[in-house]
């Protein structure tokens, strides 16, 4: 009896993940959009680096329910006016009716890294990541919250996976050039 628990406690978060990630293709018709997006993000030709990345999270930002995504934009009104708390209730009602929103999660995140709640906010980054392995986005507030707490190679690991997404653009590459300096013992 023991050994099936142990197999249950290890095999059940793994076929959770799993099955998380089959739902999220299913729930997300603007899927393929937003992946074509990320190819166009590495070298536009037709326009700028910033339209791309601009409708990425455009993208990002439809949950496919025209509530929530209201619900979206009245908590990131409630976060850029620093009514965190509000914006952190609204962000986590969105989340407990469509908890495979990763935009949700990511903009609770933020709110959490805006209150310097670290804590928080990276466990909402992992479901972010989890929920879409691409969100740039999360990964460079995961470096910018590694680098504050000294975990210096952890945050540079965090901005390479996100410039390896969204190469073109210069936040992310000024960051993964600093932390090489730090971790050299250079400064820029």
């Amino acid at each position: 009896m023991t050994y099936f628990y142990k197999f249950a406690n290890t095999f059940v978060p793994f076929l959770i993940a799993f099955m998380l990630s089959l739902s999220v293709g299913l729930a997300s018709p603007n899927m393929a959009k937003i992946q074509n997006l990320l190819i166009e993000l590495k070298s536009p030709s037709n326009r700028a680096h910033s339209e791309v990345e601009k409708e990425i999270w455009a993208e990002w930002s439809r949950s496919g329910d025209q509530n929530l995504d209201m619900l979206l934009i009245r908590g990131r009104f409630f976060m850029q006016s620093g009514r965190l708390e509000e914006a952190i209730v609204v962000f986590s009602q969105i989340i407990s009716i469509e908890p495979l929103f990763a935009e949700a999660w990511n903009a609770r995140a933020t709110t959490f890294y805006m209150k310097g709640d670290f804590k928080n906010s990276i466990s909402d980054i992992d479901k972010v990541l989890l929920l879409n392995a691409q969100h740039f986005g999360a990964l460079s507030g995961l470096g910018a919250m590694l680098e504050n707490l000294g975990h210096l190679s952890a945050a540079l690991d965090a901005f390479q996976k996100a410039e390896k997404i969204n190469p073109l653009n210069s936040n992310i590459k000024l960051s993964v050039k600093r932390l090489k300096s730090k971790i050299a013992g250079t400064s820029l």
